[in-house]
């Protein structure tokens, strides 16, 4: 584990390019192989709860159709959840909230393209449809408190102003109320919201600001009463969010936050009011859990690298985690569930691509 730094990248050019854009484990007994039978190799897995995985076709998926199915390792069943036809984009990973999940899909309709909230029932194994979001930039995370589903979105309400926001299921689930609000000018500058996470019912908001044409990012961190409570400076070292690059990932665990531009990884560190790099890294991941809460630990990985990580969060130590098929296997992605940690890894061939795909539960143990 290398600690990285990266120097300051130049200022974005314009808004439009921003927007355009575990537990040590001390043995491998702890592990568990499962039956693939059900499993295409090439099906994406999307979240992982106690003993099920749930997945996306891959064949459906060229197709243009977005079929979410579940398989429950224990008894190697597969049920089939549901489809969303004419698919165009989804962003980030499912919310889990009570019994169910929460996700963005993006369809076209009539040449128009839809950006929908839907509900995985997890007692219905049901697939449905909320509702349409106002919101013209379809690339919205969810993320959820104990109490609210919370969504970001954004819209261009003129030619030179743009609204962000950050905004709650109302109680029917039929539609959204709006929270928190922030404008940008083209003219006149302002802060746009870029991603968010939420922690110990705490809401952090990642934003960029432009202050008499000084770019800078900061992440304000909210109760679950949405009042403000502090404002967090990024140290320059985060220098991906100066070169137009887009943020793909935004996870917040204990002092530690876990963000990802379309280039790096990066592991920050809260110090008093700033956020210092721990580790950037072009394939740098963190383990996404749906529920969004991480109690003692995360784990984080180097995709197509056999490069394991556990951080303890009372501590702030960081150690690499041994695993049986680092000899010929690379990682290719790792998934958090209350139980454990899912691991999905498979052999390089002498052209890179992948073959002998095999996925293993870890479980936790902090002890």
């Amino acid at each position: 584990w290398e600690w990285g730094s990266l120097t300051m990248g130049k200022l974005y050019k314009t808004i439009f390019a921003i927007i355009a854009m575990c537990i040590l484990f001390t043995s491998c007994d702890n592990t568990q192989s499962i039956t693939l039978g059900k499993i295409a190799d090439e099906d994406e897995i999307i979240a992982v709860i106690n003993d099920s995985i749930f997945l996306v076709e891959y064949e459906a998926r060229l197709r243009n159709e977005y079929a979410i199915y579940r398989y429950n390792s224990n008894t190697n069943e597969r049920i089939d959840i549901g489809s969303v036809s004419n698919f165009v984009m989804t962003y980030g990973r499912p919310v889990q909230h009570n019994n169910s999940l929460y996700i963005f899909i993006a369809s076209m309709l009539e040449n128009q393209i839809q950006n929908n909230m839907y509900c995985i029932d997890l007692s219905k194994n049901t697939l449905t449809k909320l509702f349409t979001s106002r919101d013209d930039y379809p690339l919205s995370p969810v993320s959820a408190t104990d109490d609210e589903v919370l969504f970001l979105g954004m819209n261009h309400t003129d030619e030179y102003l743009i609204s962000s926001h950050i905004s709650k299921l109302n109680d029917s689930k039929s539609d959204s109320v709006q929270l928190i609000e922030k404008r940008f000018s083209v003219l006149n500058g302002g802060e746009i919201l870029i991603n968010f996470a939420v922690n110990n019912n705490n809401i952090y908001i990642l934003s960029m600001v432009n202050q008499d044409d000084k770019i800078t990012h900061v992440i304000d961190i909210y109760d679950n009463k949405y009042n403000h409570l502090s404002r967090l400076k990024l140290d320059s070292e985060f220098g991906d969010l100066y070169t137009n690059q887009k943020v793909t990932k935004f996870y917040v665990a204990g002092r530690f936050i876990f963000l990802r531009t379309t280039s790096n990884g990066f592991v920050g560190e809260i110090q008093n009011d700033k956020v210092m790099v721990r580790k950037v890294d072009p394939r740098l991941d963190m383990a996404y859990k749906p529920c969004g809460s991480y109690e003692n630990e995360c784990v984080f990985y180097v995709m197509r690298t056999t490069e394991l990580y556990v951080l303890n969060l009372d501590s702030g130590e960081i150690k690499e985690l041994p695993w049986e098929y680092n000899t010929d296997h690379v990682i290719n992605l790792v998934l958090a569930n209350d139980n454990g940690y899912v691991l999905q890894h498979y052999k390089e061939d002498e052209k890179g691509n992948a073959t002998n795909p095999e996925i293993e539960f870890f479980e936790v143990n902090m002890s």
